[in-house]
């Protein structure tokens, strides 16, 4: 049993050994390099160390994103820093301050830490505005001892230290910025209050060769362009005993002062603190932008419910949307419905007018024509027996041509409305093209129209009936004529016939401006002209003529003209033209 005893209690003793040599790490922000800071805080371990016995402090040293991974992974338990790293860590953290440093170029702990802007003594710049636009060095965009302290300054001054000045943060150490500044890369340079002073003391440049723009006065040495804040913290880890806190900050007051610097008791944070919530850096203040992130991370299952219900309401919204859309696409296609079914309706109301105003015209004229050949007729035979070359003779032979014509319309006009059509008969396309121009003579001469006609083969013979032929090209005819008088000029006038494969050809061009697009989308409707006087019903007719002679009408634009297409069957032997005749 005592064997047993000794055993246990040298385990014991093992164990609280071990324990007691497992270092205690001290971070400690490394603002002038890892060598500097060993340098500087090392006669403080060593004295913790001899104060506490049984106790060994390392020091960790850190730029500020190294501190603040470091805190995240538990992997420290003291923190050395500037109090600006230490107002925005200490929330998160749960920090302890122990004791405040007291510098020995400061007569107080409250007002030691500050910031100055540099220039080259023998630059021109004597007011921070003259640097807008300017290269200008800081270590770090959250460094307090430095870029914050006077960022702040400068804002009291109405400038934006951020758009104003083309920052460059060239990171720890701070000493490069000096440096650089020195060079001449950089026109000015943002660093800690003393650390000039220091540099100058250990021989790295000369103090002389700087200057400090915003001179803020102070009871110390050291030039500052803005006010002095408290100074550096030694603070605890949640993770360290009270007994260690307390024994800590009692061998830290009790410290000799090294190089003139001691350690003192706590002061407050308060203007620290007010100066991070002006930035909006203090972390129990945050801007809105991480306020609503850490609200969203909180309550994610709300946050994704709302979202679920947002994007049903949307999807419902775009269902919504579409159906409305649907809906008014197929009112406007049975708006667009009921309008052609009313055009189509007026149009067939019009056609009946038509109908029943062409019975009553032909009916009424046929009588009128009839004498007027009549009489003609009986000129004719006269003055054939008394003077068979009397210069009248031709006149009356037209006159009687075009009564025989008219006739042959009305007759035409009266057949249609009784649904009667007239056989085709072959019919030689050139001849029939030289008379219906023939009868076109004089408005053609007198609108400087000048006619070119092209029938290959000359005997090129297509079935059709001649009367109704001839009105369609006289027709065709009289739109190009007053085609060139809406112009104010004449033009030429191309009438080209020929075969193509069973079908005899006929194309009238002009060069007169062409149709319109709607008239070629919509060609054939009635009571519509471009002309004021015109009732709209040439090329209906032309169209009707066209169908009931077996053929076909089209119309186009080319070469700034209108060309208009007929097409009939083409004529092969005495009785290929009954094959062809409608009805």
């Amino acid at each position: 049993m005592a064997t047993f005893r000794l055993l246990l209690g040298a385990m014991l003793l093992a164990v609280t050994a071990a324990a007691a040599a497992e270092p205690l790490n001290v971070g400690v922000l490394a603002y002038r390099g890892e060598g500097r800071a060993l340098e500087r805080w090392t006669p403080t371990m060593d004295y913790l160390h001899e104060a506490l016995p049984g106790q060994r402090f390392e020091i960790r040293p850190f730029d500020l994103e190294g501190m603040t991974r470091a805190l995240a992974d538990g992997n420290l338990d003291f923190l050395l820093t500037q109090p600006g790293q230490y107002g925005m860590l200490a929330p998160r953290y749960r920090l302890t301050r122990l004791a405040t440093l007291r510098p020995a170029d400061r007569s107080s702990a409250r007002h030691a830490t500050g910031s100055v802007l540099l220039v080259r003594a023998g630059s021109h710049y004597r007011d921070p505005r003259a640097l807008e636009g300017r290269p200008v060095a800081a270590v770090h965009p959250r460094a307090f001892g430095g870029f914050l302290l006077l960022r702040a300054a400068l804002a009291r001054r109405g400038i934006d230290a951020r758009e104003a000045y083309d920052l460059h943060f060239l990171g720890y150490p701070v000493d490069r910025l000096l440096l650089r500044l020195q060079q001449g890369e950089v026109e000015a340079a943002i660093v800690p209050a003393c650390l000039l002073e220091r540099m100058d003391a250990e021989d790295l440049l000369e103090r002389t060769d700087f200057r400090a723009l915003m001179v803020h006065d102070t009871d110390g040495d050291c030039l500052t362009s803005t006010a002095l804040y408290p100074a550096w913290s030694f603070a605890a880890l949640p993770g360290t005993s009270e007994a260690l806190n307390s024994a800590v900050a009692r061998a830290l007051l009790r410290m000799p002062a090294a190089d003139g610097d001691r350690w003192g008791a706590p002061v407050s944070q308060a203007r620290v603190e007010r100066l991070l919530d002006e930035l909006s850096l203090h972390p129990l203040h945050p801007p809105l932008s991480e306020q609503i992130a850490t609200w969203v991370a909180d309550n994610r299952t709300l946050v994704m419910l709302a979202a679920v219900f947002a994007l049903l309401g949307l999807l419902h919204h775009c269902w919504l949307q579409a159906l409305a859309r649907r809906r008014a696409h197929q009112l406007r296609a049975t708006h667009a419905r009921l309008q052609s079914r009313e055009r189509e309706l007026a149009a067939a109301q019009r056609a009946s007018l038509v109908g029943e105003m062409a019975t009553e015209l032909a009916h009424e004229l046929n009588q009128p024509l009839a004498a007027i050949r009549n009489y003609a007729e009986g000129c004719l035979v006269r003055l054939r027996r008394d003077d068979p070359a009397h210069p009248l003779l031709p006149i009356l032979r037209r006159i009687d041509d075009q009564a025989e014509r008219g006739a042959a319309v009305v007759a035409r006009t009266r057949a249609s409305l009784r649904r009667e059509t007239p056989p085709n008969q072959p019919v030689r396309l050139g001849p029939l093209i030289r008379h219906a121009l023939a009868l076109h003579e004089h408005p053609l001469r007198r609108r400087d129209v000048t006619v070119s006609v092209d029938v290959r083969p000359p005997e090129l013979t297509a079935c059709a009936e001649p009367r109704a032929l001839e009105q369609v090209l006289g027709n065709l005819v009289t739109n190009a004529v007053e085609a060139y008088a809406t112009t104010g000029c004449g033009g030429p006038l191309w009438i080209e016939a020929g075969a193509v494969d069973d079908a005899a050809v006929v194309r009238v061009r002009d060069a007169a401006g062409g149709f319109p697009a709607a008239h070629l989308d919509e060609p054939f409707v009635g009571f519509r002209s471009t002309r004021p006087e015109g009732l709209g019903m040439g090329l209906l007719i032309c169209r009707r003529l066209m169908i009931a002679q077996g053929g076909t009408i089209a119309l186009a634009n080319r070469d700034g003209g209108a060309e208009i297409t007929l097409r009939l069957p083409l004529e092969t032997d005495d009785d290929a033209c009954a094959g062809h005749s409608p009805g």
